[in-house]
């Protein structure tokens, strides 16, 4: 039987948070992830096959959430070895959801508004390194 504990500890053992490399400080999946959000993420009919590993390769749910760290680990990397398509699409999903989080975009200092149409802010670079391809013009043809 698959829970909240289960999904929030799968989720927590692929997206630990903590301070990265650039001292980004980012929280923890699974306790981001409201509940009605991780149930259906662990419940994809896409990613079935992959939950269905890592359960078995625990011994059930409650089992898989009282697993120290590293064992938990181990099971994730065997349901990705067996169901590789199955677990790409259990960790796309949950990037997803953890990376479009306003708490994480908060994290890295990002906008939580699309790229267009006002664009990101750029940091200060050298245009003249543009020059050749702005002489070059448009490499599409107009439909108008």
């Amino acid at each position: 039987m698959m829970n909240r504990s289960f999904a929030a500890t799968v989720a927590s053992t692929l997206l630990p948070g903590g301070e990265l490399a650039n001292g980004v400080d980012v929280p923890c999946a699974g306790r981001l992830i409201d509940e009605a959000t991780m149930s259906q993420w662990i419940a994809h009919d896409d990613a079935k096959a992959a939950v269905e590993a890592i359960l078995d390769e625990a011994g059930g749910a409650r089992a898989f959430v009282e697993l120290p760290a590293a064992r938990r680990a181990d099971a994730l990397r065997v349901a990705e070895a067996g169901h590789g398509s199955a677990f790409d699409k259990l960790v796309t999903e949950l990037f997803k959801l953890y990376y479009e989080h306003p708490t994480v975009l908060a994290a890295f200092r990002w906008r939580s508004a699309p790229p267009q149409p006002e664009g990101h802010d750029l940091k200060g670079f050298n245009e003249s390194r543009f020059e050749r391809v702005a002489a070059r013009g448009p490499i599409w043809r107009n439909i108008v």
